[in-house]
């Protein structure tokens, strides 16, 4: 039984991940764009190549499980 749950998900992982990291991407983009409109005019906020890095490697962390 446990084979076929294994066969199973290695069918459907390529389709999760593809969605994973299209989620990822309009998470990432909504962040940039609230981030600019909502905490911009009240405090410093700005997007870094650390940002990105930091959670990129969050998703790609997803990717590999």
């Amino acid at each position: 039984m446990a084979k076929g749950r294994r066969q199973w998900w290695w069918s459907k992982r390529l389709k999760y991940n593809i969605g994973l990291i299209i989620s990822g991407f309009v998470a990432f983009m909504l962040y940039c764009l609230l981030g600019e409109a909502i905490i911009a005019p009240k405090e410093e906020f700005e997007v870094t190549l650390f940002t990105i890095f930091f959670q990129g490697r969050a998703y790609d962390n997803d990717l590999h499980r």
